[in-house]
């Protein structure tokens, strides 16, 4: 299953599967269909949102229950004849009609080009510095070659 992060046709970000097809599939509304349909789940959307969120961080913090949710509503979609989900909205999506995001956004993103030996601290809980080595000849594990002195020799 590859999974991707969209924004739908009313921008809000949704959780989807790429279909053999090439159509993008919304995983949180097949999910609740899923539930609705083999399931009989009356409080589908709940439980949808519980299982497969329309969140990558998310879905992955579900662990190995959300993600066979996923595959269990990618699998019936696939092999339905059901275009729209329980209250009609969209479970496929062309790929010209949504945007394609960034698959996990980072908690946290800075930037510090302007401090020496910095290039970024990434989204973790806690911040990890990047260190960029001195000379372009550094490699790293080894210690920088010896410079010589300015001024100072002939």
């Amino acid at each position: 299953m590859r999974l991707v992060t969209f924004e739908d046709s009313v921008r809000r970000s949704r959780l989807g599967a790429l279909a053999p097809d090439g159509r993008i599939v919304d995983l949180n509304s097949a999910c609740a269909l899923y539930l609705r349909d083999m399931e009989g789940e009356g409080a589908f959307y709940r439980l949808a949102d519980a299982l497969v969120p329309p969140n990558m961080r998310e879905l992955f913090s579900g662990g190995d229950t959300s993600l066979e949710a996923a595959h269990k509503a990618l699998d019936y979609v696939l092999g339905s004849d059901s275009l729209s989900g329980p209250h009609g909205e969209p479970v496929f999506h062309s790929a010209d009609q949504v945007d394609l995001k960034a698959p996990i956004l980072p908690k946290k993103f800075f930037h510090a080009a302007g401090f020496r030996n910095v290039d970024a601290i990434i989204g973790h809980e806690e911040p990890v510095i990047y260190r960029v080595p001195r000379r372009a000849d550094h490699q790293w594990g080894k210690d920088p070659p010896e410079q010589p002195s300015a001024g100072l020799g002939s």
